[in-house]
């Protein structure tokens, strides 16, 4: 085969695009759980959770991973908290201060969130 028809082959094939579905967190944690960090640097820290990018598994816990920030319109510092992974954080119970994992069961048409530690329902 010549270069020319090596060429005329490749090229005339059409391409071939791959359907890649991206995971993404669809776990019961939710805006508003009390959370404990189980790993890094703010190891056993407890706080809510106020923001949740399921896309990235990312979380934003109230008074973890604190960055000091430079604000354009004045010359004042702010303190905002910045993400830290989904992984890194666990349920946590205030009547029984213990941390556990959240599961979904299903009941019906609808689902439920199940704490596994505690065997009752949230």
């Amino acid at each position: 085969m010549n270069k020319k028809n090596f060429y005329r082959n490749t090229f005339d094939l059409p391409i071939r695009v791959k359907n890649i579905e991206k995971n993404y967190y669809s776990g019961p944690l939710t805006r508003g759980d009390n959370v404990m960090v189980i790993s890094g640097g703010y190891k056993d820290k407890i706080g809510k959770i106020i923001e949740l990018d399921r896309k990235k598994s990312l979380v934003r816990v109230e008074g973890v991973n604190v960055k000091k920030v430079h604000k354009k319109s004045t010359t004042q510092l702010g303190v905002k908290e910045m993400f830290i992974h989904i992984s890194n954080i666990m349920f946590y119970d205030d009547e029984t201060k213990i941390t556990t994992k959240l599961r979904w069961i299903k009941n019906g048409l609808t689902k439920i969130r199940y704490a596994v530690k505690l065997k009752k329902e949230i």
